[in-house]
């Protein structure tokens, strides 16, 4: 579980800021959500959606149980929140195609990512 490494302070208190990076940005697309919710109407269909349609969400889940050390684990934490930014920033792009530029709000910021990862396809 985490490379046996959920006790380690250090490790911690050295990702500390991609950790805030990250809280804050699920904090922010919460929000984000709610506001495309509210905005759609409820027009968007239930489906059942299988994640390892995604290449690079299979690739990521193949990679749960690589042993790391210290280095490559730091450096995959720093590419994971830098892939959630990016997935942020597709999402954003999705909903702003579909409701509006309305929806964008405060998420400007998002458009330095660099990385976005594909979504399924809209329904």
């Amino acid at each position: 579980m985490f490379q046996q490494r959920l006790d380690d302070a250090a490790l911690f208190a050295d990702l500390a800021p991609e950790l805030e990076l990250a809280q804050a940005l699920n904090q922010r697309m919460q929000q984000f959500f709610l506001r495309w919710h509210a905005l759609s109407h409820g027009r968007n269909p239930r489906a059942m959606l299988d994640q390892r349609e995604l290449p690079w969400f299979a690739r990521m889940n193949a990679t749960l149980h690589d042993v790391l050390d210290d280095a490559a684990l730091r450096a995959r934490l720093r590419e994971n929140v830098a892939l959630l930014e990016g997935l942020a920033a597709t999402i954003v792009e999705r909903a702003v195609a579909d409701g509006g530029g309305a929806l964008r709000g405060e998420m400007h910021d998002l458009a330095r990512a660099r990385q976005r990862p594909v979504l399924f396809a809209a329904a």
